[in-house]
């Protein structure tokens, strides 16, 4: 070992700093490359020899001699990619060093258990950085356990041998000790070299080479290639890249071992029916208008079909914080978190599984993401057994003022598909259709059905309250509740209050989607309660009118909940608050941007009680004769059958 003697040190010191400095590329890809612990075992060193000290004996000796620095770096493998090249490698003391010379600077990937095409296709965000996809991987996609192929999972492999790994990445633990304790540690007591057979690596790097030859040479052109473009038309897996179908299956690498066949295994075991005639999709059930519409929906289905079995699937969020708003014969499915952790591709192949399993007559998705985007993958396969539905409630703004959303998103690539689509509002069928040029259309999909309020003919009419303003005086208080999202605006309702300081406005409301608002120093004529969880539980007998500043919107339960209790309203007029809120029942703000606006509503409102009386019980009318849960199911009925 003399090679290694302590009189070398400060000579290997300065060449390795002026290597660094002419090479700073080719020193940060030989850093990524060498592996201590791989390096000792190809050179037959005591692995007490210090990590330094192998680096050393590679740099005098061990490149030389073409030992191996790393098991992604493949001598032989590479000499046979040059020779496509140049009739033999140039003379340089080692495929390696050749490679340092001439590969990197033709982006040769010197081993066949590296597959570029999947891992840009798996990881956009490498296309992103764009860093050469087999540096990416050595220097930080290996031991941010990404896959380096469609085979093998490094989230499968720590599973089992996650504490035997000593410091090494999952994919360098199994490719220099895949033998000892097989892939994913459980091999059911199953050593190939038993039967004549290669060992686990041997297998593997087989299994990557057949499954990179098979698919490039015979899937990707020729006729095969034609026949499965137009497979693809009717079954959209068959032709999907790398990472979801383009991998060769074959145990003890794929199959039963993925999370995917697992969770989908486990979805099936957890429902009660294998059949089910509805299955509603919604993301998850929070305190919101989606979700009440949800309900309702379910109701109106146990209305419809009373003996035949529907299924509530959550998809994208194991919350169900009201389950009061849904029939008790409904059975709920939690899929997300069976789902949870698994890719967004995978994410859809178990809904599909579930979807295609319980052959269901109808699938409604109202609001779930996860339902959506499997829509857009398999509607077309879907809506060969069952029909599909879906609920639009309002486009998005986003901040650059575009809009933005569901209905924008997916309303047109689906429509081919899609048996019908509900709306809660008529503003957005005009807009939807105008927009595509539906208007003349023969096929009448979309529907406006309008959501069912609950009507209590002893409710008192809160305007009746105001007439006694004009007798004794009082200050005037409104109502203000809803998110404290960019949505609703409530920066309009502080401006509001510090223009109105002869008005009290209380709100309730909590943040969902965007970062919320301060509500901490707010003008003195203001105040701010929180959450509650049923509109009766506000203090309605100390309203005097209610304040509603949305930007953009569908029509809100909110409005229906305070017209149907006879609550004088001053609204903006956007998007479906139009169907409810008119000059004949309340005061409806065009300028909803302006504070002003809703300034001079109030003033004229607080100006005229006998006007809030009028309208105010104009607007519970129409609610109470329009809004039923009778007239709600009949419009339902009439689109599923």
């Amino acid at each position: 070992m003399s090679m290694l003697a302590s009189d070398h040190t400060r000579l290997f010191q300065r060449l390795a700093r002026l290597w660094q400095q002419l090479y700073p590329y080719k020193h940060r890809m030989i850093q990524a490359m060498f592996i201590p612990q791989y390096y000792k075992l190809q050179a037959g060193l005591d692995q007490a020899v210090t990590d330094e000290q192998a680096w050393r004996h590679w740099l005098l000796a061990g490149h030389k001699r073409e030992i191996a620095l790393n098991p992604l770096f493949d001598a032989e493998y590479y000499r046979q990619v040059w020779a496509d090249k140049e009739p033999r490698i140039a003379s340089e003391p080692s495929a390696f060093m050749h490679w340092l010379k001439h590969g990197l600077q033709e982006r040769i990937i010197p081993t066949v258990l590296f597959d570029e095409k999947f891992y840009l296709h798996a990881y956009p965000d490498v296309v992103a950085c764009g860093m050469w996809s087999f540096e990416h991987f050595i220097r930080f996609g290996v031991n941010e356990r990404r896959w380096p192929n469609g085979l093998f999972s490094s989230g499968r492999y720590m599973e089992k041998n996650n504490d035997n790994l000593n410091g090494l990445a999952p994919y360098y633990h199994f490719l220099m000790y895949g033998d000892d304790c097989g892939f994913n540690g459980d091999t059911h007591n199953f050593d190939p070299r038993e039967f004549g057979m290669p060992s686990w690596r041997d297998l593997y790097r087989l299994a990557v080479d057949k499954n990179r030859e098979f698919f490039d040479d015979r899937i990707q052109c020729g006729v095969l290639a034609e026949v499965l473009e137009r497979a693809a038309r009717i079954e959209p897996l068959i032709n999907k890249p790398a990472v979801a179908a383009r991998v060769l299956h074959i145990p003890p690498f794929m199959g039963q071992q993925t999370g995917t066949y697992a969770a989908a295994k486990k979805a099936r075991l957890a429902l009660r029916r294998p059949h089910y005639t509805n299955v509603v999709c919604i993301p998850h059930c929070r305190v919101g208008g989606a979700a009440r519409v949800a309900g309702l929906f379910c109701q109106a289905l146990a209305k419809i079909f009373p003996d035949e079995p529907t299924l509530l699937i959550l998809t994208d969020l194991s919350v169900f914080a009201r389950p009061d708003w849904f029939p008790d014969n409904i059975e709920i499915f939690d899929l997300s978190a069976i789902v949870d952790g698994l890719s967004a591709a995978h994410k859809q192949t178990v809904l599909m599984d579930v979807l295609r399993g319980t052959t269901p007559e109808r699938i409604v998705n109202i609001n779930s993401r996860l339902c959506w985007d499997t829509y857009m993958v398999f509607g077309q396969q879907l809506s060969q057994w069952s029909r599909l539905f879906a609920y639009f409630f309002c486009y998005d703004i986003n901040p650059q003022g575009h809009k933005v959303g569901y209905p924008i998103e997916f309303f047109a690539p689906s429509y081919k598909f899609m048996s019908g689509y509900f709306f809660d509002n008529q503003a957005l069928v005009d807009e939807l259709e105008y927009r595509y040029l539906l208007k003349n259309s023969s096929e009448h999909k979309s529907k406006a059905v309008w959501t069912p309020i609950e009507s209590d003919s002893t409710l008192c009419l809160h305007a009746q309250k105001l007439q006694k303003k004009s007798e004794v005086s009082s200050r005037w208080r409104a109502f203000w509740a809803g998110r404290l999202d960019r949505q609703k605006r409530y920066d309009i309702v502080v401006e509001i209050a510090n223009m109105m300081p002869e008005l009290d406005i209380w709100t309730w409301g909590h943040a969902v989607l965007d970062g919320g608002f301060d509500t901490k120093n707010l003008p003195p004529n203001m105040k701010f309660f929180g959450t509650f969880e049923s509109f009766d539980d506000l203090p309605l007998h100390d309203c005097d009118f209610w304040l509603y500043t949305s930007e953009w919107d569908g029509l809100p339960t909110m409005l229906l909940e305070t017209g149907v209790r006879g609550i004088a309203t001053v609204a903006s007029r956007v998007g479906g608050t139009a169907d409810v809120i008119n000059e004949e029942t309340g005061w409806p703000v065009d300028d909803f941007l302006d504070p002003r606006s809703y300034v001079m509503a109030i003033r004229q409102m607080m100006g005229d009680p006998g006007a809030c009386l009028a309208k105010a019980g104009a607007l519970r009318d129409l609610i109470a004769a329009r809004h039923s849960m009778n007239h709600y199911a009949t419009e339902i009925e009439a689109a599923l059958k």
